[in-house]
């Protein structure tokens, strides 16, 4: 009998090696500050356009997927896919457990909203392969691959989710981010610093 473990595992590891150039992307990403002293972002677009095959001119079509995938973290706001809000109006920053959330079909539905968004923009196909490629990629480190930290224990790989704020009349409303930022905001540094500046603003920091 075939030994099926070991072949998802070595098919996990060449969707890792496939998508070397979105590692060395990210490392060579400048982190933020611990907590934030100036404004950080992170996009979809600022990523893809510095895949080395990106067709040119791509980087006007990308800025379309901002508002579907971006984070934004600074010192006097935060930002969920370009909803950005001051911290004086959040009320609460909520973590989750990302393997409740990036699933298969939640993934899949991501990758529809792109698609429709993109519909009739030049390199539309190039971009949803590689959204398709990082989404996987992404899933297979920080989800399949994840180990415990500050912000979690076994079987929880905690990842920013959404943000609670007084909206119009002192109505509390609720912003969530998407998966893709969703999935990055898991890096070290990132989450540390979404943590910490929280904690500056006196933001409770909770599990949704």
């Amino acid at each position: 009998m075939k030994d099926r473990t070991k072949r998802w595992h070595d098919d996990d590891e060449a969707l890792l090696n496939a998508d070397e150039w979105l590692w060395k992307t990210l490392d060579a990403y400048p982190p933020p500050s611990v907590p934030a002293t100036e404004v950080w972002e992170f996009s979809i677009g600022s990523v893809l356009s510095r895949h080395p095959k990106a067709p040119a001119g791509i980087e006007k079509p990308l800025r379309l997927l901002d508002g579907l995938g971006a984070l934004r973290i600074g010192p006097d706001d935060i930002g969920f896919d370009g909803h950005n809000r001051s911290w004086d109006e959040v009320t609460e920053l909520r973590l989750v457990d990302v393997a409740k959330v990036a699933v298969h079909d939640v993934i899949k539905s991501e990758l529809a909203r792109y698609s429709r968004v993109l519909i009739g923009v030049p390199g539309r196909g190039w971009i949803l392969e590689q959204l398709s490629h990082g989404l996987s990629t992404l899933a297979v480190r920080y989800v399949d691959r994840a180990h415990s930290d500050k912000f979690g224990t076994a079987g929880q790989r905690l990842a920013p989710f959404e943000f609670a704020y007084r909206g119009s009349l002192g109505r509390q409303r609720t912003r969530r981010i998407s998966v893709y930022p969703m999935l990055l905001g898991m890096q070290g540094d990132v989450i540390d610093s979404l943590y910490a500046t929280a904690e500056a603003h006196k933001v409770p920091v909770v599990r949704a």
